[in-house]
């Protein structure tokens, strides 16, 4: 069964960039991350980045009007919920409770991704005492941990 954009209903397109396997929609640009491709998708560079928009072709339709709020889920159709990114907290992610896939709306990919402004920040924030790399790859593995939490949580 094929996945379908959660904004606009088109089929997604499966496609790969540096070690990062997404499903995006050719048509508005949206970008679908499984689970496992969340941790992944946050260290894109940015010719990976311009090698996925030039993939999908993104600038050549037009985006849906507006920022859809909590459409159903890619992977398991359930409804998905607005939510800050945790390292980019103007950032509003679609997640999905269920599967904890992650939408990504039109242009939101580049905005997602760990910047070296970011890993900056991270050093500066904690001392320096440990590399803003490693920082910021213990905080996804945290992430990670507390993810696996509540899908146990949910199961039961």
């Amino acid at each position: 069964m094929a996945l379908r954009c959660p904004l606009c209903r088109e089929p997604l397109i499966e496609t790969r960039g540096d070690s990062v396997s997404l499903e995006g929609c050719a048509r508005c640009g949206g970008v679908w991350l499984r689970r496992e491709a969340v941790g992944a998708a946050r260290h894109v560079s940015p010719a990976a980045l311009a090698a996925l928009d030039a993939q999908l072709g993104w600038s050549s339709g037009p985006a849906p009007a507006g920022k859809g709020s909590g459409g159903p889920c890619p992977g398991c159709g359930q409804a998905m919920e607005q939510r800050p990114d945790s390292l980019h907290p103007s950032l509003r992610i679609d997640v999905c409770r269920a599967c904890a896939g992650v939408w990504l709306d039109p242009g939101e990919l580049g905005r997602f991704r760990i910047t070296g402004a970011d890993r900056a920040a991270a050093a500066g924030a904690a001392g320096g005492s440990a590399s803003a790399e490693e920082r910021l790859l213990g905080l996804a593995w945290c992430l990670d941990i507390v993810g696996a939490l509540l899908d146990i949580a949910t199961d039961r």
